[in-house]
């Protein structure tokens, strides 16, 4: 339980930065102006709702210790964060590529779909 821990804290560290240029290829994404700052929670919920499977609601519920001030990442284990990293890193080079939400959108879910296909016949053999 202190390994995993200590491994989200470490995972979390690491993703700081990276969120830190989500954030600014967001704001200076040519489709901002049509949602503003919402695009900021959007983006964020989709990667980690794929990341997880879960829904926001669902990853907020495993958390007991659930208050406002926790932020989505915060309740990743580190596998999950490792996943979101991935996403992010899809993300930020379609947004930097002018790409817009919906082929966006569809590319970070059929990312994580392919990765359970994967993991999923890997065990049939």
């Amino acid at each position: 339980m202190e390994k995993e821990l200590q491994a989200r804290k470490i995972a979390r560290a690491v993703e700081k930065q990276k969120g830190v240029n989500l954030h600014q290829s967001i704001s200076e994404w040519v489709h901002y102006p049509r949602h503003g700052n919402t695009w900021h929670t959007i983006i964020r919920s989709l990667l980690a709702t794929t990341a997880t499977g879960l829904t926001k609601k669902q990853i907020q519920a495993r958390d007991t210790d659930w208050r406002k001030e926790k932020t989505l990442l915060d309740l990743l284990d580190s596998v999950e964060m490792e996943r979101y990293k991935m996403l992010e890193s899809i993300a930020i080079a379609m947004i930097e590529a002018g790409s817009d939400y919906e082929p966006l959108k569809v590319a970070i879910k059929a990312t994580m779909t392919t990765k359970k296909v994967h993991t999923d016949q890997s065990k049939d053999f």
